[in-house]
């Protein structure tokens, strides 16, 4: 008999999902190995050389204004452009990332007197200085967003559920995986679950317990219809919730 876990794991067990990498000090690849900002930026650079085809690109600076960028010239274009390797991992694919990022990076930046790239487009320089709180401000925000929308893909996958859906979960569970332990009670989840199946944690709890299999069938049936994700997702979401 499968025994049913306690509201708080069933929710941070969808938490622990949130992958929560970059942040322009360094990155940890898949041996184990450690990179500075610096290093990472010139692995960057090689393996977007040697990994994709079409791409000659030299690298120009590797700390800018920005948190997380690097600026390189480009030989096919001959333009200076500023990429973002907050999210990078060395050894994912770089094809993969290039793509995923392409929205966070500038293009044809404007070289200016005093080691400055500008943007004409957005208004962003890139230099090496160091960062106003409001620009780190907005860098935080798309990092967690970059974040948020990486995990709610993932749930999408993995339930089923709509776009919309997955984004509200997602986001959820990165304010509970955030926020200091004890902030997020057992009110909290019941009103998430509630909002987002129809239901409260508490009351498949309590029909699984009671063996209520109608009542039961029932909950799965409005939370596959509020949710999008079909009987065999709600079931899958439903055994988040429990331990063998």
């Amino acid at each position: 008999m499968r025994k049913l876990v306690t509201n708080v794991l069933a929710i941070t067990a969808l938490a622990t999902m949130v992958s929560c990498s970059g942040g322009g000090s360094g990155s940890t690849s898949t041996g184990g190995s450690y990179y500075t900002h610096e290093e990472l930026a010139r692995e960057f650079v090689y393996r977007v050389n040697s990994d994709v085809q079409g791409y000659d690109i030299d690298l120009v600076k590797d700390n800018t204004l920005q948190l997380d960028y690097i600026v390189v010239y480009d030989y096919d274009y001959q333009t200076y452009d500023a990429y973002y390797i907050g999210e990078y991992n060395v050894g994912e694919n770089m094809a993969q990332y290039l793509y995923d990022y392409e929205p966070y990076f500038f293009y044809d930046l404007v070289p200016e007197s005093g080691n400055y790239y500008y943007d004409p487009y957005t208004g962003t320089r890139f230099e090496k200085q160091g960062l106003s709180s409001k620009n780190v401000g907005k860098i935080k925000a798309v990092e967690q967003q970059l974040t948020v929308n990486k995990f709610a893909d993932k749930i999408k996958l993995n339930y089923g559920l709509s776009a919309e859906k997955s984004l509200d979960v997602a986001s959820f569970a990165y304010k509970v995986q955030k926020s200091p332990a004890g902030t997020y009670k057992t009110a909290d989840y019941d009103a998430f679950v509630k909002e987002l199946t129809g239901s409260t944690i508490s009351d498949f709890k309590a029909d699984y317990i009671n063996g209520n299999s109608e009542s039961l069938a029932q909950r799965i049936e409005q939370a596959s219809q509020q949710t999008g994700m079909g009987t065999e997702g709600v079931n899958k979401f439903i055994a988040e919730m429990f331990a063998n």
